[in-house]
C-alpha cells in the first residue's frame, strides 16, 4: 500500500478509534433489541429509589417512587423559583450524522396537583452544554432550548395537561424532540461532541406566588439507546478553522472542536458541528487515518 501525506513535524500523536463502536458507557447496558444497544433505563416498577442509576440534585421539595413511576411534589415558594430533581449516572456513545442517541420518556403532568402553576423538564446535559424539553402548566405548551440558543420555543403552545410519550434524538449534527405527538422537526445544530459524557434530568419547577397549592407530577419509563451505524465512522477531536493544505486525497487543517467522518469508498464525506461540511473524494478506494499532532490535524488516505 501507498499513503500520502503532508509533512509535519510529530511530537505527540493520539489515534481516534473507528468503525461506529460506541465509547463504552459508564452504565452498562442492560441488553439489545431490536438493534439497539440499551445505554440506561428504569421503568421503576420496584417503587425503590435507585441510587446506583440517579441522585437528587434539587431538593426544595419531594422525590418518590411508588405507582410504578418516579413523583415530584412542590410547593409553590411564594417568591423566586423552587427546584425538585434528580439526574443519571453518566454514560457516551459516539455521536454521529447517521444513527440518533435516542432518549425516550413518559410525564404525567399532574397526579393531584392543587395549584396550577409550574414546569416540568427533562435535560440533557454534558455539565456544560444541554437540550431541554419542558412543559408549562400555567401556559399549557410544551417548549424546548438549548444551550446554543438560550431562547425557549415552543413545540405546541396549546397543550392540555395529561399523559404523554416523548423522544428526543440526539447527532453529532442536530437534534429532534417530540412530546405528546408534536414535534420541533429537526433543529441543525450540534450541541455535544461526539464522545461526550452525557446525563439525563429529570426536574420540576415552581414560581408560584401562593406557598400552600403545590404540584405534583410524574415521569416513568425513562430508556436510552443507541444504533451503531451501518457505515464505518471515524472520530477526531478538533474543529475545522481553516484548511491549509488540500493536495489530491490529503488535507490538513487548523482545529479545535469535534469532527466526524463517516467512510463511504471510494468517496468520503468530512462533518464538523459548524455549518460547512467538506467533500473528499479519493481517486481509489481506500481507507482514512486520523492524527492530532499539537493542534493540527493530519487526513491521510490509504490507497490500496
Amino acid at each position: 500500500m501507498m499513503a500520502k501525506w503532508i509533512a509535519i513535524p510529530v511530537v505527540m500523536v493520539l489515534i481516534m478509534g473507528a468503525y461506529g463502536h460506541p465509547i463504552e458507557p459508564s452504565h452498562p447496558s442492560e441488553k439489545k433489541m431490536d438493534g439497539e444497544e440499551i445505554i440506561f433505563q428504569d421503568d421503576f416498577d420496584d417503587n425503590s429509589k435507585d441510587y446506583s442509576k440517579w441522585s437528587e440534585i434539587y431538593t426544595d421539595g419531594e422525590w418518590e417512587e411508588r405507582n410504578g413511576r418516579a413523583e415530584f411534589k412542590l410547593n409553590e415558594p411564594g417568591y423566586g423559583t423552587a427546584y425538585e430533581g434528580i439526574e443519571s449516572t453518566e454514560f457516551s456513545v459516539l455521536l454521529n450524522p447517521i444513527t440518533p442517541l435516542n432518549i425516550s420518556w413518559d410525564i404525567i403532568t399532574d397526579v393531584g396537583s392543587t395549584g396550577w402553576a409550574g414546569r416540568i423538564y427533562l435535560e440533557v446535559t454534558d455539565g456544560t452544554n444541554w437540550i431541554w424539553a419542558m412543559y408549562h402548566r400555567y401556559r399549557g405548551a410544551t417548549m424546548f432550548m438549548d444551550s446554543n440558543d438560550e431562547e425557549a420555543k415552543y413545540i405546541n403552545e396549546y397543550k392540555p395537561e395529561g399523559e404523554w410519550h416523548n423522544l428526543i434524538q440526539i447527532y453529532s449534527d442536530r437534534y429532534v424532540i417530540q412530546m405528546g405527538g408534536d414535534s420541533t422537526g429537526e433543529i441543525k445544530d450540534g450541541i455535544f461532541s461526539p464522545g461526550a459524557k452525557l446525563r439525563i434530568r429529570l426536574y420540576i419547577a415552581d414560581s408560584g406566588s401562593q406557598p400552600g397549592l403545590y404540584m405534583k407530577c410524574a415521569f416513568d419509563n425513562i430508556l436510552v439507546t443507541f444504533e451503531k451505524p451501518e457505515a464505518p465512522i471515524s472520530l477526531i477531536f478538533g474543529k475545522i478553522s481553516n484548511l491549509t493544505a488540500y493536495e489530491n486525497e490529503m488535507v490538513t487543517f487548523n482545529a479545535d472542536f469535534v469532527v466526524a467522518i463517516p467512510i463511504f469508498p471510494p468517496s468520503f464525506n468530512m462533518y464538523h458541528s459548524g455549518e460547512k461540511m467538506f467533500i473528499l473524494e479519493p481517486k481509489r478506494t481506500g481507507v482514512i487515518t486520523l492524527h492530532y499532532i499539537f493542534g493540527l490535524f493530519k487526513v491521510g488516505i490509504v490507497n490500496k
